[in-house]
C-alpha cells in the first residue's frame, strides 16, 4: 500500500541506515544549512514550522557528534547509537 513508510526516500535510505552506510550523497552539513535558511525565512515571515525546528535540532545533535560530512541520513546515528 501507499504510506509515508513506502516513500521512495525511505526505500533508498532505510536500508542504508540499517546497514550503517552513510556515504555522502548529500552531506548533513549542507542539509542543515538549507534547514537553517528555511527557519530564518519562516521567522522573518512570523511563522513557526515545528517539524522543521525539530528536524534541525536533530541535525544539530548529529553535527555536534561529528557527522556533518556524512550523508544527511546520518541524522539517525546519535539515536541509533543510544539504542545499541
Amino acid at each position: 500500500g501507499i504510506s509515508a513508510m513506502a516513500s521512495p526516500m525511505y526505500g533508498l535510505k532505510g536500508p542504508k541506515i540499517i546497514s550503517g552506510d552513510y556515504a555522502p550523497h548529500f552531506p548533513l552539513r549542507l542539509a542543515k544549512k538549507d534547514m537553517d535558511f528555511a527557519l530564518e525565512l519562516a521567522a522573518k515571515l512570523g511563522e513557526r514550522v515545528p517539524l522543521a525546528e525539530a528536524a534541525t535540532a536533530e541535525m544539530a545533535v548529529a553535527m555536534d557528534a561529528g557527522f556533518g560530512d556524512d550523508d544527511f541520513s546520518s541524522v539517525a546515528k546519535p539515536r541509533l547509537n543510544k539504542k545499541r
